[in-house]
């Protein structure tokens, strides 16, 4: 419709039209084009800068992918794609209304597990949900369970961990004394458990959880919040450990041993962002302050010492940080690796804005997805080097790997490959709908010599 506005009805005044100082053609066809929630594409980019724009969307089948063709203005089910980037192609997805805003996840097999953040209450009809891709071959079967509501506040499941000697999986509830614990053989097979907390103990925020196929351990997000612990075979609350100073942790890990856990989160100032070493059989801990760090994402990562080929002798954490710009009390630059033998050594890491860091052991390497569209690979050898402080900054080290118009948040590593959850969805129109969420299979497409991307090049510069 839009090409027969511009080269048919109005062609015949485009010679007249064009000359005016006062009316642009193009102009007007631009301002028309926003309210149809058709992207805008600046014309001063070049055509490499105007397709990394380019933004996805489902068509009205609800599974071919297509994308925005900056050239054409039009949605095509292929965009070229500049040659010298490295790229992420998409091989398969769900449909794009299973779920909404993944938080929370675990594999087991091939069962893919997430939970899902809740909304407010004007949003009050997506519910908080745990679902299950039974068999990540197939990403059109599913099964999900709604959560019940608190309706004092929200629900949401923020995340899971799964426990071998059971063979379940746990996800607390937020703002709840309840968990979800699931038979990982059959998703349909759940149970929503009570624990016996103390009163005014309760899962706030995003608990974090991890375990040691003994017992279950969390800790609440809250200034003035707990360490807890739960003996699995009866789900017996074991310990509550008052957690000081007040911090609310977001994220948490557990190291190859199962001696010790690992939580962080930001904080209120005067406080700093901390990182807290959790010794799981006598449930007391240490912490060490980043002053540098912003919003810690929900995934972090232990990198054991047999990581490394030579000269690392220490076990390391890594954080992701959810902004990386510069502000009045931090100047983060998207991450930090924590030395977790002495809890003292800190180094800043130069990593895009991250809603996750994991990593994968099979291939020896770290990977970031960053909320800005782009999924980033960091290999042990590039860390090891970083660390034993050649260079003297992880800068450019890392593989970025575009993915246009997405949002990464949750990864799964498969022997098959990674599959990712997408924060949002584009809806028919273009426009981004935090209420979709889909499920892809990925392939990471790396090229030679390849070039930074303008948005990049931006957080880089920042």
């Amino acid at each position: 419709m839009f090409n027969y506005i511009k080269d048919g009805c109005f062609s015949i005044f485009k010679n007249k039209l064009v000359k005016s100082t006062l009316f642009s053609l193009e102009d007007w066809l631009d301002r028309a084009l926003t309210y149809f929630s058709v992207p805008h594409i600046d014309p001063c980019c070049t055509s490499s800068d105007v397709n990394q724009y380019a933004p996805t969307r489902y068509n009205s089948t609800n599974k071919i992918v297509e994308y925005y063709n900056a050239s054409t203005k039009s949605w095509e089910l292929t965009v070229p794609i500049p040659t010298n980037e490295d790229t992420v192609t998409i091989l398969d997805s769900n449909h794009f209304s299973d779920f909404q805003k993944a938080h929370g996840s675990v594999r087991v097999g091939k069962s893919l597990f997430m939970g899902t953040r809740g909304f407010a209450s004007n949003y009050s009809n997506y519910e908080t949900r745990f679902v299950c891709y039974p068999d990540y071959d197939d990403l059109t079967k599913f099964t999900s369970v709604v959560i019940p509501d608190n309706p004092s506040t929200f629900t949401s499941i923020e995340s899971m961990c799964y426990a071998a000697s059971s063979n379940k999986v746990y996800a607390p509830i937020e703002n709840s004394n309840r968990m979800v614990v699931c038979n990982a053989s059959d998703s349909k097979d759940y149970q929503i458990v009570t624990l016996g907390f103390s009163p005014g103990v309760m899962f706030k925020g995003s608990t974090p959880i991890i375990t040691d196929d003994t017992y279950l351990y969390m800790s609440t997000e809250e200034l003035n919040g707990y360490f807890i612990k739960v003996r699995i075979s009866d789900l017996v609350v074991i310990a509550e450990v008052a957690r000081t100073p007040g911090v609310g942790t977001h994220t948490g890990t557990i190291d190859n041993t199962k001696t010790y856990g690992y939580f962080a989160g930001g904080a209120t100032l005067p406080l700093y962002p901390k990182l807290f070493k959790l010794d799981l059989a006598n449930m007391t801990f240490t912490y060490v302050e980043i002053p540098t760090a912003s919003t810690i994402t929900d995934d972090c990562c232990f990198i054991p010492i047999d990581a490394f080929s030579t000269g690392v002798a220490a076990n390391y954490v890594v954080l992701g940080e959810e902004t990386r710009q510069p502000s009045s009390n931090v100047t983060s630059i998207g991450g930090h690796i924590i030395n977790v033998d002495d809890m003292t050594t800190v180094f800043e890491m130069d990593l895009m804005p991250s809603f996750g860091v994991f990593y994968d052991i099979d291939n020896y390497r770290l990977i970031n997805l960053s909320l800005s569209g782009f999924i980033e690979v960091l290999r042990m050898q590039e860390l090891e080097l970083f660390l034993n402080g050649t260079p003297a900054s992880t800068k450019f080290l890392t593989e970025v790997y575009t993915m246009r118009g997405h949002c990464p948040n949750e990864l799964f590593i498969t022997p098959d490959g990674y599959y990712v959850t997408n924060w949002f969805t584009l809806d028919l129109e273009g426009v981004e709908d935090i209420t979709k969420g889909t499920l892809l299979k990925v392939q990471l497409n790396k090229v030679l010599n390849p070039v930074k991307t303008v948005i990049e090049q931006s957080f880089r510069l920042q």
